[in-house]
């Protein structure tokens, strides 16, 4: 998750949501570094298993 707003963030976070299985970033370049590197790792596991 990248790019809320920090009242966003308070009102979730006064919602009580569950962040334990959100990946965070704290920038686009760096939220889109993870996505890339996730995505890579998927792609290579199904490969493998095929």
């Amino acid at each position: 998750m990248v790019g809320i707003s920090p009242k966003m963030a308070q009102t979730l976070v006064a919602l009580d949501v569950d962040f334990t299985r959100v990946t965070t970033a704290s920038s686009l370049q760096e939220g889109l570094r993870l996505a890339l590197a996730r995505r890579a790792a998927g792609s290579a596991g199904s490969r493998a298993q095929g």
